[in-house]
C-alpha cells in the first residue's frame, strides 16, 4: 500500500477490524487543543463516542514516557508522529503520540489513507508509522503569470496541501496588481476578507501563510518612504496573524533604474540587500517570530556570480535566498548544482520550482510526476516550493508527488508516487481517464514521454489490419471522456479539462468517421464519412489546446512546440488513404510551427482552408526565427504561393519581414526576403515538399496568417459567372479535397467553366459537394468538335462520378435551378 507521502517507517499487519465510532483520548499539553483534534477526526470519518470499544489515545512527550516509548519520539520534531493500530478481539486501540499539533493532524492524514469506508463501517488495518519530514518547508509558491487561482481554488489547494503534508503557501501571483504592479497601493477591503478566510483555512490544515510582494519593477531601494510603504502593507496582513513574509526580486532589471539608488550603492545585491535588512529589522521590532525570505533578481544556473555572492554577503543570514536551479524550469537538481551556491550565499536555500507550472506552455498540462530531484538536498535546502499551474485542481497530481518527495525524498519513486497521487488528487473512478490524457501529452513538457497510446497509432500506419479494433477501442473512448468528466464530484476538475476533452471529442469522432470511410466500400459513403471526418478533424485543429503529440520545450530560446502531432499524421495518412482507395485528389498539406501559442481558434490549420474569414494569429509578439512548415506530403510543381497577412484594423499585425524557403529532392532553395502582407509570387521549373516562412526579426505586434497557399497550377483553367462568397474558385482545382469555393443565390443556368490547356481524352469528370450545400438539379456538360455543350450527365448528389469517354478541351457545370447555397470543393477531370 502506497501512502502520500509515504512514511519513513511503515508496517501493515494482517488482522483488521471495522468500527462505527471511537473513544476518544487527549493527554497531556494537547488537552487544550481538543476541540481541534475532534474536529479533524470528523473530517477523516471518526465519529466520536464515549460509549465505544474502540479507543483512540492522543498524546505527547508525557504519554510516551508512560507508555515506554519515550525514545521512539524524542529525535521527532513537531511534524513528526508515531501511529500504532493494535486489533485485539475485534477491538481496535488507536495511539497517536507527537510533540506537536501538527504531528498529530499529520498522522490522521496517514491514517485516512490507508482506512477504507464501507458505508458507515471504517475498515481498520493494524500498523505501526513512525514518520517525520526530510525537509522543514515543503509547499507551493503561487507565483505563476496569467490567470491567477480564485480564492475558492486557494482554500481547495490549502486543504489538499494539509492532506499531503505540505506546510507553506507563498501568495505570489504574478497577475495580482497589488502584488507587482500597483504594489503601492493597499489591498482593498475586499481582498483583506478573502485574505483573512484564506489564512484560517491555512490554519486548520497546518499550512504557513507566507504573504509576498514584488516590488521591483519600480522600488527606489534607498528610500525610506517606499520601505515604509512596504512595512504597513505587510503589517495589515501580520494583523490577521501572518508571520511569514516574502519580498519577490525576480523578473526584474538587472541594474538599478533611479539615479537616486545609483548614487547610494554600487550594485543591484547592495541596494537590495540594504532595502531588506532593514525592513527585516523593522519586522523584528513588530514581532520577534516574523520570517522573511526573497527571490533574487539572479535565481538561476549553476555557476555563482558576482550579484549572489554580494547579496549573500551583505543579506541578513537570517533571511533565506530562493533557487530554482540550474535552469528557470530545471530538468534535474542535485546536491552537487546546490552546493556552490549555498557556499556562495552562505546559508540555505529554499528551491522555487518551476513545476508543474505551465505559464510558458498554456496549451499544454503538466500532469506527471516531478522528476530528476536527488537525494541529501536538505544539507544545503531548507525548503522547496512547487509553483503550480493557473488550473489548480489538476495541479494536485503533480503537487501530491512534490509533497511525497519533499517529505522523504530517500524513499521517492515518481512512478508509484505518480499512480497514488492520480487516485488522491482525481478518484479512483476517474484514475484511468485522467492518466490517458496526461499520456496524450506526453505527461510533461519537462520530462516527456512516449505514449503508448499514441504509438499504438503509428502502429496502426504500418499495420492497420492488426490495429484497427484497438484504435477503434481508443477513439470511442475519446468520444466519452468528456461526459465521463462531466460527472466528477469537483466541477472545477471538470472546467480544467474540458478545451482538451473537446479537442478529444472531436479526434474521436473524426477517426470513428474516418475509419469507416477507409473500410466501406461504397464510394459515395465514403465521400460522406469523409466529410464528417475532415469538419471535426478541422475543428480539434482549431483549438490551440495540444493533446495528441509529443511536446517539445526548448529552454535555451524558450520555445514550447510539438515534436510530433501524431493524431494529426494519423489522420492525414487516412485521408490519403482514402483518396488512393478511390482514385481521388489527394494532396493534405500539413502545417508545423515552433510558435508557441496562438489566441484560440486561430491556430496554424487556418492558414491552409484558404478562407480569408479563418487565419492564424499568435498569442505573443513575432519573434526572429519564427516560423511555419506546410508539408505537402509528396514532391509536385509549385507555380505559385500565395500569402495574405494582418487584419483591417492594424498596419502592423504582420510578418514583417519574412524569408521564404522551399525544400525537395534537390535540396532546399531560398526564395528570398519579403516584406508585402500580400504576396503573389509565380515560380517556373519549381517542384517542392515543403515551403517555410521564417521571420527575419523580432518585433512589437503578433501576427497574423489569414492564407498561405500553395498552388501546383494544373492544365485546366477554371472561371464562373456565379458569386464567390468564400474561398478561391483556383480551390476546385488544387488537389486539396477540403479546400472550397461557397457560391451564393446561384441563378438557373449559371456554371463552373473548365478549360483544358489543350484537347484530351476525358474518361470522366468527378465532382465533390458538400453532403447538404450541393447543386440539386444540375448537369455535366462537354463541348464537342462542332462547339456544342453536350451533355455527359446529371448532378443531383454530394458525389458525382460522370463518364465522358470523349476528345474534349471544355467542361462546365451547369445548374438547372436557383440555389440559396452550393459548396464545391473539387472537380476532377480524369
Amino acid at each position: 500500500m502506497h501512502v502520500i507521502p509515504r512514511p519513513k517507517m511503515m508496517h501493515l499487519g494482517d488482522t483488521t477490524t471495522g468500527i462505527r465510532s471511537i473513544k476518544l483520548k487527549i493527554e497531556d499539553e494537547l488537552k487544550e487543543r481538543g476541540c481541534q483534534i475532534t474536529k479533524w477526526l470528523e473530517l477523516v470519518g471518526f465519529k466520536i463516542n464515549d460509549d465505544s470499544r474502540h479507543t483512540l489515545q492522543v498524546g505527547g512527550i508525557k504519554l510516551a514516557k508512560s507508555l515506554g516509548l519515550e525514545a521512539v519520539i524524542k529525535d521527532l520534531n513537531n511534524e513528526g508522529y508515531y501511529l500504532r493500530v493494535s486489533i485485539k478481539d475485534d477491538v481496535a486501540k488507536i495511539l497517536i503520540l507527537s510533540k506537536g499539533l501538527s504531528g498529530v493532524f499529520y498522522a490522521l492524514q496517514t491514517l485516512s489513507q490507508v482506512i477504507t469506508k464501507n458505508g458507515d463501517l471504517l475498515l481498520l488495518r493494524e500498523m505501526l508509522v513512525i514518520d517525520g519530514p526530510t525537509l522543514p518547508l515543503r509547499g507551493i509558491v503561487e507565483g505563476f503569470y496569467y490567470e491567477p487561482w480564485s480564492w475558492r481554488d486557494r482554500e481547495e489547494i490549502l486543504k489538499f496541501m494539509g492532506k499531503v503534508k505540505m506546510n507553506a503557501y507563498i501568495y505570489a501571483p504574478k497577475d495580482d496588481p497589488y502584488h507587482r504592479e500597483r504594489w503601492r497601493e493597499k489591498y482593498p477591503p475586499e481582498y483583506i476578507e478573502q485574505f483573512r478566510r484564506l489564512i484560517d483555512v491555512a490554519r486548520e490544515n497546518c499550512v504557513y501563510f507566507i504573504f509576498s510582494i514584488s516590488p521591483g519593477l519600480s522600488i527606489k531601494y534607498s528610500s525610506d518612504e517606499e520601505l515604509s510603504i512596504l512595512y504597513d502593507k505587510i503589517k495589515e496582513i501580520w494583523e490577521l496573524g501572518v508571520k511569514w513574509f516574502a519580498i519577490m526580486l525576480d523578473d526584474i532589471p538587472e541594474k538599478l533604474i533611479h539615479e537616486e539608488d545609483k548614487k547610494m550603492f554600487k550594485s543591484l545585491a547592495e541596494a537590495q540587500a540594504y532595502m531588506l535588512n532593514k525592513l527585516y529589522a523593522k519586522l523584528k521590532e513588530l514581532d520577534p517570530e516574523i520570517m522573511l525570505i526573497m527571490c533574487p533578481t539572479k535565481y538561476m544556473g549553476r555557476e555563482p556570480n558576482e550579484y549572489l555572492k554580494e547579496l549573500g554577503e551583505k543579506l541578513n543570514k537570517e533571511i533565506l535566498i530562493g533557487w530554482t536551479g540550474p535552469e528557470v524550469c530545471s530538468y534535474e537538481i542535485n546536491a552537487a548544482d546546490l552546493k556552490p551556491i549555498y557556499e556562495t550565499v552562505g546559508r540555505k536555500l529554499w528551491i522555487w520550482d518551476n513545476y508543474p507550472v505551465n505559464d510558458y506552455c498554456r496549451d499544454w498540462l503538466n500532469l506527471g510526476p516531478i522528476r530528476g530531484r536527488g537525494k541529501g538536498l536538505e544539507e544545503y535546502i531548507y525548503g522547496l516550493f512547487s509553483n503550480p499551474m493557473n488550473e489548480a485542481m489538476l495541479s494536485k497530481i503533480a503537487l501530491a508527488t512534490i509533497a511525497d518527495y519533499t517529505w522523504n525524498p530517500e524513499g521517492y519513486n515518481p512512478d508509484e508516487s505518480w499512480d497514488k497521487a492520480v487516485e488522491i488528487a482525481i478518484g479512483l473512478e476517474y484514475k484511468d481517464y485522467i492518466k490517458l490524457i496526461a499520456e496524450l501529452q506526453g505527461y510533461s513538457t519537462i520530462w516527456p514521454e512516449e505514449s503508448g497510446v499514441l504509438k499504438l497509432f503509428d502502429d496502426f500506419l504500418n499495420n492497420p489490419e492488426q490495429y484497427t479494433e484497438e484504435i477503434i477501442e481508443k477513439l470511442d473512448k475519446f468520444t466519452r471522456l468528456r461526459s465521463i468528466f462531466a460527472k466528477h464530484p469537483e466541477r472545477k476538475v471538470y472546467e480544467e479539462l474540458l478545451p482538451y476533452l473537446i479537442k478529444l471529442e472531436y479526434y474521436g469522432v473524426a477517426g470513428l468517421n474516418i475509419l469507416k470511410a477507409v473500410n466501406t466500400e461504397s464510394e459515395y459513403l465514403a465521400w460522406l464519412y469523409r466529410r464528417i471526418a475532415y469538419d471535426y478533424f478541422l475543428a480539434a485543429e482549431k483549438l490551440s489546446k495540444n493533446i495528441g503529440s509529443q511536446p517539445f520545450f526548448d529552454q535555451k530560446i524558450w520555445r514550447m512546440q510539438v515534436k510530433r502531432p501524431v493524431l494529426t499524421e494519423f489522420f492525414i495518412h487516412c485521408f490519403k488513404k482514402v483518396s488512393e482507395k478511390w482514385g481521388w485528389p489527394r494532396l493534405k498539406p500539413i502545417a508545423y510551427t515552433n510558435i508557441r501559442r496562438f489566441l484560440n481558434g486561430h491556430t496554424v490549420i487556418n492558414i491552409l482552408d484558404s478562407l480569408d474569414e479563418t487565419y492564424l494569429e499568435t498569442f505573443y509578439r513575432i519573434r526572429k526565427s519564427d516560423k511555419i512548415t506546410v508539408e505537402l506530403g509528396e514532391e509536385i510543381p509549385i507555380d505559385r504561393i500565395i500569402l495574405i497577412q494582418g487584419s483591417t484594423g492594424s498596419s502592423k499585425n504582420y510578418f514583417r519581414q519574412y524569408r521564404l524557403l522551399i525544400e525537395g529532392s534537390n535540396g532546399a532553395r531560398d526564395l528570398g526576403v519579403f516584406n508585402s502582407r500580400f504576396l503573389d509570387l509565380f515560380l517556373r521549373n519549381t517542384t517542392a515538399k515543403s515551403i517555410t516562412i521564417i521571420s527575419e526579426v523580432s518585433q512589437d505586434s503578433r501576427g497574423i496568417i489569414r492564407v498561405f497557399k500553395v498552388l501546383s497550377m494544373p492544365d485546366v483553367n477554371v472561371y464562373t459567372n456565379m458569386k464567390i462568397s468564400r474561398g478561391f474558385i483556383e480551390n476546385l482545382i488544387d488537389g486539396d479535397l477540403d479546400t472550397f469555393a461557397e457560391f451564393m443565390n446561384i441563378r438557373e443556368n449559371d456554371y463552373i467553366h473548365l478549360e483544358l490547356n489543350e484537347e484530351k481524352h476525358v474518361k470522366e469528370v468527378v465532382i465533390f459537394q458538400h453532403p447538404t450545400y450541393y447543386i440539386i438539379s444540375g448537369v455535366l456538360e462537354y463541348k464537342d468538335r462542332n462547339g456544342k455543350w453536350v451533355e455527359a450527365g446529371y448532378i443531383d448528389g454530394a458525389l458525382r462520378k460522370i463518364p465522358v469517354n470523349e476528345k474534349v478541351r471544355e467542361v462546365r457545370i451547369r445548374s438547372k435551378s436557383a440555389q440559396n447555397k452550393v459548396i464545391v470543393y473539387e472537380v476532377q477531370i480524369v
